[in-house]
């Protein structure tokens, strides 16, 4: 992006100039799937790629990826969808079977929400999040080019629960490196916590409870 426009904050009127669900000038809102009646569609978290996704060695590097939430055709539940962009605005249809959004599988049958998205070196996304199932539960997932089959079909390469507290929420994913994939949140009872799980299997990091709880919500760090 022009450095002047980052320094200062101007609207870029350019982005997204081209994209058929354009309302205004440098502002893209596209919707996948179903308004419904209040309009529940709502961006989360977003980042800039910088390795490629597939097709092709170059294809997505410099996207912007926004996870997003909001109703589908299909489900009365809340759903997860994932959101490729250009960098400049344009819906990058390389993704999502030609149409650049991807619907996540919803797995807990229960409304599901999105705070953390992160990318690994070798392209694969990993979202954190919410289910409402219960009293409610942190979710981190995994998703490759081979496990949604070209980013079509929405399955995750890996994905799991953590409801160790009661209502339990995930705000965010961070990767240590290649080994291990952080899932940080918070339980209703004010105790923050840290769960780390191995980036290829999923599994609990080190073989032990991999949860580190810290008190109030916030007040820990990653050193």
């Amino acid at each position: 992006f022009p450095v002047t426009i980052l320094l200062e904050g101007i609207l870029d009127t350019s982005f997204g100039f081209y994209t058929q669900n354009q309302t205004y000038k440098g502002i893209n809102n596209p919707y996948y799937g179903s308004y419904r009646g209040n309009l529940y569609q709502k961006a989360r978290a977003i980042i800039q790629t910088l390795y490629g996704m597939q097709p092709g060695p170059n294809s997505g590097i410099q996207d912007l990826v926004f996870a997003s939430q909001g109703y589908l055709d299909t489900s009365n539940n809340l759903n997860i969808i994932l959101n490729w962009f250009t960098p400049f605005g344009d819906i990058d249809t390389a993704f999502g079977n030609g149409i650049g959004q991807l619907a996540l599988e919803n797995v807990t049958n229960a409304d599901e929400y999105v705070d953390g998205i992160a990318q690994d070196a070798q392209g694969a996304i990993y979202i954190a999040g919410t289910s409402s199932t219960g009293s409610g539960s942190a979710i981190i997932r995994k998703y490759t080019y081979a496990s949604t089959n070209g980013w079509i079909d929405g399955t995750a390469a890996w994905q799991q629960v953590f409801d160790l507290y009661e209502d339990c929420q995930g705000y965010q994913v961070v990767l240590q490196g290649s080994d291990r994939a952080l899932l940080l949140g918070y339980s209703a009872g004010n105790h923050g916590f840290i769960v780390a799980y191995d980036q290829s299997t999923g599994n609990l990091s080190n073989g032990s409870s991999g949860a580190s709880v810290f008190g109030d919500a916030g007040n820990g760090y990653i050193n």
